[in-house]
């Protein structure tokens, strides 16, 4: 039996913030949570009092006094990542395609969190609402990031730069906030150096057939400047 104490550490922010990267790997979807901007003192003291939400066996979302026990959800695991005198802390979890569902962060905050595959194409689908600042009064702004080298079929993020999807979520806009991503897991949009590296063969004989190629204009060019030059 696992105690969820997800997400309860931000009920001790002042001025808090919150971001959540998602790493879509081959055989992994690596999750991590930073809670930034942590009041440490009563996070050792309150531990035991802190309030958080969680899904009952109705679906619905209950504000709940904690321990929690439950055997759905994994608990993740958690690091101190303080830094320029400020308290932070890091939950993270390592996920694969089959259980991602069962994400202990995504089931806290939103009512509905769906990972869905349907031969190559895999849906990561939220309900409109993030329920989390309805429980979290201290909380002022939630990052979320997808990383993924695969080919995106749909995204609703609010950036995209590069492989990562980000959505910017706060008390304004979080009534109707959905994560809408889908894309092909067999299909990669490779960089310059990985398509490189997995093509070696072909790059090898494009490589040496334009070396040739080189050489031989070289040798052609010079025995005609010599000829000229008789």
């Amino acid at each position: 039996m696992k105690k969820i104490i997800l997400l309860m550490t931000i009920v001790l922010c002042t001025a808090c913030s919150a971001e959540y990267n998602l790493t879509l790997n081959d055989n992994s979807f690596n999750e991590e949570l930073n809670a930034m901007n942590i009041d440490s003192s009563s996070y050792y003291n309150e531990l035991s009092v802190q309030r958080f939400p969680f899904k009952s066996q109705y679906g619905t979302l209950i504000d709940a006094v904690a321990p929690v026990v439950s055997d759905k959800f994994p608990e993740s695991n958690k690091k101190d990542i303080s830094k320029n005198n400020e308290n932070n802390i890091q939950y993270f979890y390592e996920f694969n395609l089959g259980n991602y569902g069962d994400s202990n962060i995504a089931n806290s905050c939103y009512e509905f969190f769906s990972v869905d595959a349907k031969e190559n194409e895999v849906s990561i689908l939220t309900g409109n609402k993030f329920y989390c600042f309805d429980v979290y009064e201290e909380l002022d702004s939630v990052t979320i990031n997808i990383n993924s080298n695969y080919k995106v079929i749909q995204s609703n993020a609010d950036k995209i730069v590069g492989k990562k999807h980000t959505w910017y979520i706060t008390r304004e806009n979080a009534s109707n906030k959905p994560i809408i991503f889908v894309y092909d897991k067999s299909k990669k949009n490779m960089t310059i150096m990985q398509y490189l590296i997995d093509n070696v063969p072909l790059v090898v004989v494009v490589g040496t057939t334009l070396m040739l190629g080189g050489i031989t204009f070289l040798i052609i060019n010079t025995k005609k400047k010599k000829a000229n030059r008789i």
